[in-house]
Protein backbone atom coordinates (compact mmCIF):
# COMPACT_ATOMS: atom_id res chain seq x y z
CA UNK A 1 0.00 0.00 0.00
CA UNK A 2 2.89 2.25 0.96
CA UNK A 3 4.58 1.82 -2.45
CA UNK A 4 1.27 2.55 -4.45
CA UNK A 5 0.77 5.79 -1.89
CA UNK A 6 2.32 8.12 -4.33
CA UNK A 7 0.52 7.20 -7.30
CA UNK A 8 -2.73 6.76 -5.83
CA UNK A 9 -2.30 10.61 -4.20
CA UNK A 10 -1.11 11.74 -7.16
CA UNK A 11 -4.41 10.82 -9.37
CA UNK A 12 -6.36 12.04 -6.69
CA UNK A 13 -4.22 15.28 -6.63
CA UNK A 14 -4.77 16.10 -10.32
CA UNK A 15 -8.15 15.17 -10.02
CA UNK A 16 -9.11 17.20 -7.16
CA UNK A 17 -6.99 20.31 -7.99
CA UNK A 18 -8.45 21.51 -10.88
CA UNK A 19 -7.96 25.27 -12.07
CA UNK A 20 -11.74 26.55 -11.88
CA UNK A 21 -11.36 25.20 -8.39
CA UNK A 22 -8.64 27.35 -7.37
CA UNK A 23 -10.19 29.93 -9.11
CA UNK A 24 -13.33 29.50 -6.81
CA UNK A 25 -10.75 29.54 -3.55
CA UNK A 26 -9.18 32.69 -4.64
CA UNK A 27 -12.53 33.97 -5.45
CA UNK A 28 -13.64 32.90 -1.68
CA UNK A 29 -11.07 34.48 -0.19
CA UNK A 30 -11.14 37.31 -1.61
CA UNK A 31 -7.48 37.20 -2.88
CA UNK A 32 -8.77 37.46 -6.45
CA UNK A 33 -9.89 39.77 -7.44
CA UNK A 34 -8.37 41.19 -4.16
CA UNK A 35 -10.46 42.98 -1.40
CA UNK A 36 -8.81 44.91 1.21
CA UNK A 37 -11.87 44.39 3.49
CA UNK A 38 -12.41 41.13 4.12
CA UNK A 39 -10.42 40.65 7.12
CA UNK A 40 -11.59 43.56 9.44
CA UNK A 41 -9.52 45.79 11.71
CA UNK A 42 -10.76 44.21 14.58
CA UNK A 43 -9.32 40.68 13.90
CA UNK A 44 -5.77 42.55 13.03
CA UNK A 45 -5.62 43.36 16.63
CA UNK A 46 -2.80 41.92 18.61
CA UNK A 47 -4.01 39.27 21.10
CA UNK A 48 -4.21 40.08 24.46
CA UNK A 49 -3.42 36.63 25.82
CA UNK A 50 -0.41 36.04 23.66
CA UNK A 51 0.81 39.84 23.53
CA UNK A 52 3.93 40.58 25.60
CA UNK A 53 2.36 43.86 26.75
CA UNK A 54 0.70 44.39 30.09
CA UNK A 55 -3.11 45.12 30.26
CA UNK A 56 -5.18 46.47 33.16
CA UNK A 57 -8.42 45.07 33.61
CA UNK A 58 -10.16 48.56 32.21
CA UNK A 59 -8.71 50.62 29.59
CA UNK A 60 -6.83 53.54 31.52
CA UNK A 61 -7.37 57.26 30.10
CA UNK A 62 -5.35 58.74 27.60
CA UNK A 63 -2.62 60.42 29.90
CA UNK A 64 -1.93 57.28 31.71
CA UNK A 65 -1.85 55.36 28.27
CA UNK A 66 1.40 57.80 27.27
CA UNK A 67 3.40 57.43 30.60
CA UNK A 68 2.76 53.59 30.88
CA UNK A 69 4.15 53.00 27.17
CA UNK A 70 6.68 55.65 27.62
CA UNK A 71 7.94 53.64 30.47
CA UNK A 72 8.03 50.66 28.89
CA UNK A 73 9.69 51.94 26.16
CA UNK A 74 12.49 53.54 28.41
CA UNK A 75 12.86 50.56 30.17
CA UNK A 76 13.36 48.19 26.72
CA UNK A 77 15.91 50.75 25.37
CA UNK A 78 17.53 50.26 28.84
CA UNK A 79 17.48 46.25 28.64
CA UNK A 80 18.86 45.80 24.81
CA UNK A 81 21.29 49.04 26.12
CA UNK A 82 24.36 46.52 27.49
CA UNK A 83 27.25 48.97 26.24
CA UNK A 84 27.69 50.73 29.56
CA UNK A 85 29.87 53.76 28.01
CA UNK A 86 27.52 53.91 24.98
CA UNK A 87 24.43 53.99 27.40
CA UNK A 88 27.13 57.08 29.38
CA UNK A 89 26.82 58.58 26.08
CA UNK A 90 23.43 58.45 24.76
CA UNK A 91 21.50 58.50 28.08
CA UNK A 92 21.23 62.34 28.74
CA UNK A 93 20.26 62.99 24.97
CA UNK A 94 17.44 60.06 24.79
CA UNK A 95 16.45 61.03 28.13
CA UNK A 96 15.61 64.39 26.81
CA UNK A 97 13.83 63.14 24.05
CA UNK A 98 12.03 60.95 26.01
CA UNK A 99 10.64 63.92 28.29
CA UNK A 100 9.90 66.32 25.01
CA UNK A 101 7.58 63.25 23.71
CA UNK A 102 5.69 62.98 26.74
CA UNK A 103 5.39 66.37 27.14
CA UNK A 104 4.42 66.74 23.43
CA UNK A 105 1.75 63.80 23.55
CA UNK A 106 0.48 65.14 27.04
CA UNK A 107 -0.67 68.43 25.63
CA UNK A 108 -3.20 66.79 23.38
CA UNK A 109 -4.80 65.02 26.48
CA UNK A 110 -6.96 66.25 29.42
CA UNK A 111 -3.66 67.20 31.45
CA UNK A 112 -2.89 69.42 28.98
CA UNK A 113 -3.37 72.21 31.30
CA UNK A 114 -1.05 70.93 33.78
CA UNK A 115 2.03 71.55 31.50
CA UNK A 116 1.02 74.76 29.68
CA UNK A 117 3.86 77.08 30.15
CA UNK A 118 1.40 79.51 31.75
CA UNK A 119 1.35 79.49 35.41
CA UNK A 120 -2.14 77.84 36.63
CA UNK A 121 -4.46 80.12 39.09
CA UNK A 122 -7.92 79.08 40.78
CA UNK A 123 -9.61 79.73 37.75
CA UNK A 124 -7.64 76.92 36.36
CA UNK A 125 -10.29 73.95 35.86
CA UNK A 126 -8.52 70.62 37.35
CA UNK A 127 -8.71 67.32 35.91
CA UNK A 128 -11.02 64.65 38.12
CA UNK A 129 -10.82 61.19 37.52
CA UNK A 130 -13.78 59.81 35.26
CA UNK A 131 -15.67 56.37 35.91
CA UNK A 132 -15.22 53.86 33.33
CA UNK A 133 -17.64 50.34 32.76
CA UNK A 134 -15.56 47.61 34.10
CA UNK A 135 -16.23 44.36 32.12
CA UNK A 136 -16.07 40.90 33.95
CA UNK A 137 -13.27 38.46 33.04
CA UNK A 138 -14.13 36.44 30.36
CA UNK A 139 -13.55 32.46 30.99
CA UNK A 140 -11.49 30.76 28.72
CA UNK A 141 -13.20 27.81 27.48
CA UNK A 142 -10.90 24.82 29.16
CA UNK A 143 -10.91 25.47 32.78
CA UNK A 144 -7.41 25.51 34.18
CA UNK A 145 -8.60 22.51 36.95
CA UNK A 146 -9.57 20.24 34.06
CA UNK A 147 -5.92 20.69 32.80
CA UNK A 148 -3.99 17.40 34.47
CA UNK A 149 -0.02 18.50 34.00
CA UNK A 150 1.85 15.05 33.37
CA UNK A 151 5.79 16.85 33.16
CA UNK A 152 7.62 19.05 36.03
CA UNK A 153 7.64 21.82 33.95
CA UNK A 154 4.22 21.65 33.08
CA UNK A 155 3.36 21.80 36.76
CA UNK A 156 5.39 25.22 36.91
CA UNK A 157 3.74 26.85 34.30
CA UNK A 158 0.62 25.78 35.80
CA UNK A 159 1.11 27.14 38.99
CA UNK A 160 2.45 30.38 37.54
CA UNK A 161 -0.81 30.22 35.92
CA UNK A 162 -2.89 30.13 38.95
CA UNK A 163 -0.27 32.89 40.27
CA UNK A 164 -1.76 35.02 37.21
CA UNK A 165 -4.78 34.68 37.27
CA UNK A 166 -5.44 35.63 40.94
CA UNK A 167 -2.82 38.53 40.59
CA UNK A 168 -5.43 39.85 37.55
CA UNK A 169 -8.27 39.06 40.46
CA UNK A 170 -6.63 41.37 43.05
CA UNK A 171 -5.96 43.81 40.71
CA UNK A 172 -9.66 44.43 39.20
CA UNK A 173 -11.09 44.28 42.67
CA UNK A 174 -8.58 47.30 43.76
CA UNK A 175 -9.89 49.04 40.57
CA UNK A 176 -13.15 48.45 41.49
CA UNK A 177 -12.63 49.39 45.06
CA UNK A 178 -10.86 53.15 43.72
CA UNK A 179 -13.60 53.46 41.39
CA UNK A 180 -16.33 53.33 43.72
CA UNK A 181 -14.69 55.43 45.64
CA UNK A 182 -14.23 58.09 42.97
CA UNK A 183 -17.75 57.67 42.61
CA UNK A 184 -18.93 58.17 46.37
CA UNK A 185 -16.04 61.14 46.62
CA UNK A 186 -17.92 62.84 43.65
CA UNK A 187 -21.85 62.48 45.17
CA UNK A 188 -20.81 63.73 48.51
CA UNK A 189 -18.73 66.52 46.32
CA UNK A 190 -22.26 67.56 44.65
CA UNK A 191 -24.19 67.23 47.98
CA UNK A 192 -21.89 69.49 49.99
CA UNK A 193 -21.44 72.12 47.15
CA UNK A 194 -25.65 72.31 47.61
CA UNK A 195 -25.23 72.65 51.56
CA UNK A 196 -21.28 73.72 52.44
CA UNK A 197 -22.80 74.40 55.70
CA UNK A 198 -21.24 78.05 55.96
CA UNK A 199 -17.67 77.50 54.43
CA UNK A 200 -16.16 79.10 52.09
CA UNK A 201 -15.24 76.21 49.65
CA UNK A 202 -17.40 73.29 51.18
CA UNK A 203 -17.89 71.20 48.12
CA UNK A 204 -14.02 69.86 48.76
CA UNK A 205 -12.77 70.13 45.15
CA UNK A 206 -9.39 71.37 44.64
CA UNK A 207 -8.80 74.43 44.17
CA UNK A 208 -5.44 76.64 43.57
CA UNK A 209 -5.63 79.91 46.53
CA UNK A 210 -4.39 82.17 44.44
CA UNK A 211 -6.06 85.23 41.83
CA UNK A 212 -8.59 87.16 41.92
CA UNK A 213 -11.43 84.48 41.73
CA UNK A 214 -10.44 83.65 45.74
CA UNK A 215 -9.98 86.84 47.41
CA UNK A 216 -13.34 87.84 45.90
CA UNK A 217 -14.59 84.94 47.52
CA UNK A 218 -12.84 85.41 50.85
CA UNK A 219 -13.93 89.40 50.83
CA UNK A 220 -17.90 88.23 50.11
CA UNK A 221 -17.51 85.34 52.49
CA UNK A 222 -16.46 87.71 55.48
CA UNK A 223 -19.15 90.38 54.65
CA UNK A 224 -21.70 87.48 55.05
CA UNK A 225 -20.15 86.67 58.30
CA UNK A 226 -19.96 90.14 59.10
CA UNK A 227 -24.27 90.65 58.48
CA UNK A 228 -24.63 86.83 59.99
CA UNK A 229 -23.41 88.30 63.14
CA UNK A 230 -25.48 91.30 63.10
CA UNK A 231 -28.57 89.51 62.46
CA UNK A 232 -27.63 87.33 65.54
CA UNK A 233 -27.14 90.19 67.25
CA UNK A 234 -30.69 92.10 66.20
CA UNK A 235 -32.19 88.97 66.78
CA UNK A 236 -31.25 88.75 70.31
CA UNK A 237 -32.01 92.23 71.22
CA UNK A 238 -35.66 92.01 69.37
CA UNK A 239 -36.38 88.55 71.61
CA UNK A 240 -35.15 90.55 75.04
CA UNK A 241 -37.28 93.22 74.32
CA UNK A 242 -40.05 90.41 73.09
CA UNK A 243 -39.47 89.11 76.55
CA UNK A 244 -38.95 92.62 78.54
CA UNK A 245 -42.89 93.38 76.67
CA UNK A 246 -44.04 90.18 77.69
CA UNK A 247 -43.17 90.90 81.51
CA UNK A 248 -44.52 94.43 81.83
CA UNK A 249 -47.71 93.04 79.64
CA UNK A 250 -48.07 90.32 82.52
CA UNK A 251 -47.55 92.06 85.34
CA UNK A 252 -50.20 94.68 84.13
CA UNK A 253 -52.43 91.68 83.61
CA UNK A 254 -52.31 90.52 87.12
CA UNK A 255 -52.66 94.04 88.19
CA UNK A 256 -55.94 94.00 86.20
CA UNK A 257 -57.34 90.68 87.64
CA UNK A 258 -56.54 91.78 91.22
CA UNK A 259 -58.48 94.85 90.26
CA UNK A 260 -61.29 93.02 89.07
CA UNK A 261 -61.29 90.32 91.84
CA UNK A 262 -61.35 93.61 94.75
CA UNK A 263 -64.11 95.10 93.32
Amino acid sequence: MKAKFITIYGHAHLCTLTPDLICTAFHKTDVWPFDCDVVPSNMLAPSKETSTKLYLPITPSMPMRVLTDIIQNMSTQLSNNRDEEEHSVNSSSSTQEDLETIIKQLTETSLSKLILSTQMNSQTDLWHATAHTIFPIKKSCTPITNIHPATANEILLLAALHKAEAANATLKKCVIALQASNILNEMYCKLAAGNNGGKMLGDGLPRLLSGNNIYERVVQFKEAQTRAAAEKRMRTEERKRHVEALADWKKLEDARKAENKAQ
